[in-house]
C-alpha cells in the first residue's frame, strides 16, 4: 500500500484489509529497568516439575553463555516479528533444509525433525517441525543470537522466554523446549496451523457475533490468567499476535513486551509504567499521549480494539493520524457507536464502549469483562467453531 493511501482521510475509518505490518511502526522504546531472573524458579508454573527444571536449566545455561558474547548491533525478533517474511515453499514441498552437523546432532538427540521453512528474518528462521516420538507438529524458531546486542537479549529474548515458560494456559501458545547450540537459540513451540487473526479477517472479513464471542471469551480467559495468576501485562495484544490452532481455537503469543506488575510499598496501588510499546492501532489514549499508564488497562483497551475489529472488519480509529486518533478516542462513547455496524447487538456495543473508555480509572477490568452479559451462555466447543467458520465466504477481490 502506498503512502498516499495511508494518508487519505474519510468519514469512515481504515478498512481492516488496508492494515499491514509494513505501514505500522512498532514502537520499541524501552525503560532502563532490566529484567531480573534470580527468582525465576520460585515464579515458574510449568505442567510438570521435571519439565520446569529442564527448561530452567537450559535457560540458565543460555543466560550464562550470553554474558561472554560481545555486544553487536541489531535488534531482537520477537516470536511473530514484523520483519519475518513468509517463505516461498509451496512449489517445493520436499525442499532440502541445510543445517550444520552439530545442530543436527542436537535435534536428533532431542528427537526433533525440521519439515519446512515457514518464514525468514534478518536474524533467524521459523520452521515447521515434528517431534519424532509422537509425531506432534511444532513451530521451531532458530535465532542467531550472536547478531543481537546484549541489551535486546536482556530485555526481549529473556523477557519473552520467561513469560512463555511460566504461562500454562489453553489459549496461550506453549513452549516445549529450549536448545542453545552453536551460538543459536532454538525455541520449540506449539504449532498453530490456521495462521493469525490478521490472515483470517483479511480473507473472510468481519465475524459473526457468535464466532467473535467464542474467540473473545477465550482471549479474555487467557488475559485474566496472565493478569491475575502470572501478575504480568502482555502490552502487545493485536491481531498478528493471536494464532489459530487446527481446531480454530485462539492462542495468544509474542510476549516480547510483557511486563511484571509492580505495586507501591503498601501493595495498594499498581505502579504506572512509562515504556512506550505496542502497535499503534491498539494503543490506548495514554500511550498515544506518551503519558504513564496502567499496563493492565492498556491490555484491556487493546482487547476492545480487537473486538471491534472482529465485529466490524476494520479498526475503530484513524490510527495513521495520532491527533485525529486521540480526538476520536476521547469523544466517548458517541464515536464508537457511530462507527459500529448497525447489525451489532446492544450488548456487544455496550461491552465495547466500556472497554474503550479513554479514562483508565473507569475503564472496565478484564475480570469485569469476563462477567459481562454479552459473554454469558456461549458454546465454545470445537464443533461449534468449525460450523461457524464453514458458513463464512472469502472476500471476493474486485
Amino acid at each position: 500500500m502506498s503512502d498516499d493511501s495511508i494518508n487519505k482521510r474519510s468519514s469512515g475509518n481504515k478498512p481492516f484489509r488496508e492494515f499491514s505490518r509494513s505501514n505500522v511502526r512498532k514502537s520499541s522504546k524501552t525503560s532502563l529497568t532490566e529484567i531480573r531472573f534470580n527468582n525465576l524458579s520460585r515464579q515458574i508454573r510449568a505442567n510438570t516439575r521435571k519439565q520446569s527444571q529442564s527448561l530452567l536449566k537450559q535457560y540458565a545455561e543460555i543466560r550464562e553463555d550470553e554474558r561472554h558474547i560481545s555486544q553487536q548491533s541489531g535488534k531482537f525478533l520477537s516470536l511473530s516479528d514484523d520483519s519475518f517474511k513468509t517463505a516461498k515453499t509451496s512449489n517445493n514441498p520436499k525442499q532440502i533444509i541445510e543445517i550444520d552437523s552439530k545442530t543436527q546432532a542436537v535435534l536428533d538427540r532431542k528427537n526433533y525433525r525440521l519439515l519446512e521453512k515457514l518464514s525468514q528474518g534478518s536474524f533467524g528462521e521459523v520452521y515447521k517441525g515434528e517431534f519424532k516420538i509422537d509425531h506432534r507438529l511444532v513451530a521451531i524458531k532458530i535465532l542467531d543470537i550472536s547478531k543481537m546486542s546484549m541489551k535486546f537479549k536482556e530485555r526481549y529474548v529473556a523477557r519473552e522466554l520467561k513469560a512463555l515458560i511460566e504461562c500454562r494456559h489453553l489459549n496461550v501458545v506453549q513452549i516445549y523446549d529450549i536448545i542453545r547450540s552453536n551460538n543459536r537459540l532454538y525455541i520449540f513451540m506449539e504449532y498453530c496451523s490456521n495462521g493469525t487473526l490478521t490472515m483470517f479477517i483479511k480473507k473472510f472479513g468481519a465475524c459473526s457475533e457468535s464466532l467473535a464471542r467464542i474467540w473473545f471469551r477465550q482471549l479474555v480467559d487467557a488475559l485474566l490468567y496472565i493478569h491475575t495468576e502470572l501478575k504480568m501485562a502482555h502490552r502487545d495484544i493485536k491481531f498478528d499476535n493471536v494464532l489459530l490452532d487446527e481446531k480454530f481455537n485462539v492462542k495468544l503469543t509474542d510476549f516480547g513486551f510483557a511486563k511484571e506488575l509492580a505495586w507501591n510499598d503498601n501493595k495498594q496501588q499498581l505502579e504506572l509504567t512509562a515504556t512506550i510499546c505496542g502497535t499503534e492501532p491498539f494503543m490506548c489514549p495514554q500511550l498515544v499521549q506518551r503519558r504513564p499508564y496502567n499496563p493492565m488497562k492498556a491490555d484491556v483497551w487493546a482487547m476492545g480494539v480487537l473486538l471491534f475489529g472482529l465485529l466490524n472488519g476494520r479498526f475503530p480509529f484513524n490510527w495513521a493520524d495520532p491527533s485525529l486518533m486521540l480526538k476520536e478516542q476521547t469523544n466517548y462513547p458517541k464515536f464508537i457507536r457511530s462507527v459500529s455496524k448497525n447489525t451489532i447487538s446492544e450488548e456487544a456495543n455496550d461491552l465495547i464502549a466500556k472497554i474503550l473508555d479513554p479514562d483508565e480509572q473507569t475503564r472496565i477490568t478484564v475480570l469485569e469483562i469476563s462477567k459481562h452479559l454479552w459473554l454469558k451462555s456461549i458454546n465454545d466447543d470445537s464443533r461449534t467453531l468449525k460450523t461457524l467458520i464453514s458458513k463464512m465466504n472469502p472476500i471476493t477481490k474486485s
